[in-house]
């Protein structure tokens, strides 16, 4: 727990104390001097005033809670000690708490805890409490009713926290943030009386899901059901890696892996929490009708291959959860192309001469190991309404297209480059939705589609980048940053190029005067292009902190409101090259209008 202050403890012992049981005084003083307590007597009103005060001030230096305990009958000598007015006299410089074995009056916000049982008992118990601690499963020690119930003793005011209990042992969380955030929230969803652990252990994981199949509300009640199905998965596969790659792991390493099945919300975490929210994040993302297992075990090989490691060390695995093929898919797939995302994706062009806008949007579904994909042409009006509900349509169309179990997550968007600056399509709302609230949109280049401007060598350097970008493995992203210098002379910057100066992603750290020269001379030249939304002074720094986000994390920026919504990119990978390439050698018509 936070903001625990530990407590400072100031026993303060009446003469006449001794009266009453000298054996049981010393008990007491010495018990509660074991657990960090200061003994003082005191004969008046003035000198325990004087106590209390230099108390009272040395807590408050150390932002600790003063616990006061008093001992013995306050009237000594005829002075009567007026325990009320020096208990709030303390409070005005720290937090107090009183342990008292007799009455006393309350004194307002402060924790007061009394008996009327005779001798020391309430204090004797309490310093035994203190020095063993509470075994109620809370990580602090709270002066509270709870407390007082336990001391056979009254309590009056707001609880405080004395410092950490020492029975206390800390829980195992077997979940991430990602995993504990959704499950949390679904727990809620279905059952706003049902307690959230600190900690969700395996036990607990259980016990939930025996509640939740007892439930009568179907529909949420399921939704917890099938959360704790896929947790378990990402739970038994987080226990495998680290039995058997522990040593092997990092947070490069996972990050990469993640990102080229794309995963978003884990990357941002590292170590451990990385781990568990990966394979979390993987597990939940099974589509309708699909195992977690088979997102999981696509991320497990993903990692596999970032670490040097044959994915036929994930066989064991495979076999307890009887997803023998689906880890043969997954190691096929990932064999394919080390720079693709490999996923079913849409493709929408609007190519177009500036300043206008499309008169048809052009839809192309691809599927891995598919071609001829299924294409079609959606008529738009040459305005930024009618192209996003073509969009929109392109999108229904390619949905009635998917076969059973599939998804379609990413769309990319080949637009002009008169548009790629000014427009923001993920935030496009012809219906209900935003546009990126319900897919991850990536902007791309639709001169890598012109059978006009289609070059071979420009293909094959673009290629040769792809990999440069997919081999680097020194924790510095491969990207090479162009200031104002370097794009104040064109025809200098193009010699350059021309000369393959640049050989990596490239990442403009300024707004030029004229950007949309500056993107024209660059795309052929740049799969990987990157350049600040405004005059964003961070949106460099963010390339190279986020590296690993990308380029899914570009996708979802604006949503998550993460630093990389600052940005404009273009993010060409393999698949897209490929494509573009046949659409340019006509392999395949235009797409017929509708």
């Amino acid at each position: 727990m936070t903001n625990l202050r530990p407590r400072h403890l100031l026993v303060l012992a009446a003469h006449s104390a001794t009266a009453l049981s000298p054996r049981g005084l010393d008990q007491v003083t010495t018990a509660l001097t074991d657990v960090g307590g200061a003994v003082v007597t005191v004969g008046d009103s003035a000198d325990a005033k004087t106590h209390v005060v230099t108390a009272a001030r040395l807590a408050a230096g150390a932002k600790k809670v003063l616990l006061l305990a008093f001992l013995g009958d306050p009237r000594s000598d005829g002075d009567e000690l007026d325990i009320p007015k020096l208990v709030s006299l303390a409070a005005q410089y720290t937090k107090v708490a009183v342990v008292l074995d007799g009455p006393t009056a309350a004194v307002d916000g402060v924790a007061i805890m009394t008996s009327t049982r005779p001798g020391f008992v309430l204090s004797m118990k309490l310093a035994e409490y203190l020095h063993a601690g509470i075994a109620d499963g809370r990580s602090a020690f709270f002066f509270d009713d709870a407390l007082a119930g336990r001391l056979d003793g009254e309590f009056t005011g707001l609880p405080v926290a004395l410092g950490p209990n020492p029975a206390w042992t800390a829980e195992i969380d077997l979940l991430g943030p990602v995993g504990r955030s959704t499950l949390d929230k679904a727990v809620q969803g279905w059952d706003q009386h049902y307690p959230i652990p600190s900690a969700w252990t395996q036990e607990r994981l259980t016990t939930l899901r025996a509640a939740a199949e007892r439930s009568r509300d179907l529909i949420p009640a399921r939704r917890v059901i099938k959360l704790c199905n896929q947790l378990d998965v990402a739970v038994s596969a987080v226990e495998y890696l680290r039995e058997h790659f522990g040593a092997d792991l990092s947070t490069e390493a996972m990050r990469l892996a993640g990102a080229k099945v794309g995963l978003t919300r884990a990357l941002s975490f590292n170590g451990t929490q990385l781990l568990r929210s990966a394979t979390e994040e993987a597990a939940l993302a099974a589509a309708v009708g699909e195992s977690p297992e088979v997102p999981v075990t696509r991320f497990l090989v993903a990692l596999a291959r970032e670490l040097g490691i044959s994915p036929r060390a994930l066989d064991s695995w495979a076999s307890q959860h009887n997803a023998e093929p689906e880890l043969a898919d997954a190691a096929a797939q990932a064999a394919k192309s080390p720079t693709s995302r490999r996923e079913l994706r849409l493709v929408l062009s609007l190519a177009c001469a500036a300043p206008l806008w499309p008169d048809e949007v052009d839809a192309w579904l691809l599927r891995p190991g598919e071609w001829p994909p299924p294409q079609y042409a959606f008529e738009a009006g040459r305005t930024q309404a009618s192209v996003e509900s073509a969009i929109w349509d392109a999108v229904h169309w390619a949905s009635d297209h998917l076969r059973a179990g599939e998804r379609l997550g990413s769309i990319d968007l080949a637009v002009p480059t008169h548009l790629l600056d000014t427009w923001t399509p993920e935030r496009s709302r012809p219906h209900r939705f935003y546009f990126g609230a319900r897919y991850q949109v990536l902007t791309q280049w639709a001169g890598w589609l012109d059978p006009d401007t289609h070059s071979p060598d420009l293909h094959d350097n673009a290629r040769e980048v792809l990999a440069r970008i997919a081999a680097a493995r020194d924790g510095q992203p491969p990207v090479d940053p162009l200031d104002a210098a370097a794009v104040a002379d064109l025809g200098l910057l193009d010699e350059r190029l021309a000369n393959g100066e640049f050989g990596r992603a490239i990442a403009i750290d300024h707004r030029p005067a004229d950007l949309p020269g500056v993107l024209d001379l660059l795309l052929p030249y740049c799969p990987v292009l990157l350049w600040p939304r405004g005059d964003d002074p961070d949106g460099l720094t963010a390339v190279r902190d986020l590296w690993w986000q990308l380029p899914e994390g570009l996708a979802t920026a604006y949503r998550d409101r993460s630093r990389l919504r600052g940005l404009r990119s273009v993010w060409h990978d393999e698949d897209w090259l490929v494509f573009g390439r046949r659409l340019a050698r006509r392999e395949i018509n235009s797409p017929l209008a509708r």
